[in-house]
Formats: C-alpha cells, structure tokens, sequence
C-alpha cells in the first residue's frame, strides 16, 4: 500500500525541483498550476468562446 501511496503523490511532483504542483492563485478563480521553479505551468483558464 504504501508504494502505492508514494507513487500517487510523484505524480504531483516536479521532476526538476521536486516540489509539489500547487494552484494559482490561493484564493479566487483558479488560473494555473505550477511549481516552484517554473518547469511546470499548466493554464487552466478556460478559453474564451
């Protein structure tokens, strides 16, 4: 179980500085998802129509 457990949070890891993804901003409309030293930026602002 426990391999299990480490391996669920890899996924939310940065392979470069391996920080966990965090949301962006703390507060308010979610914009993005990122880590620590930027190799991770992921928009998820929904796009305009």
């Amino acid at each position: 179980m426990k391999k299990r457990v480490k391996e669920l949070l890899d996924a939310f890891r940065c392979p470069t500085c391996q920080s966990f993804l965090y949301v962006i901003p703390n507060r308010g409309q979610v914009e993005g998802l990122r880590c620590d030293c930027g190799t991770i930026n992921i928009n998820l602002k929904k796009r305009p129509k």
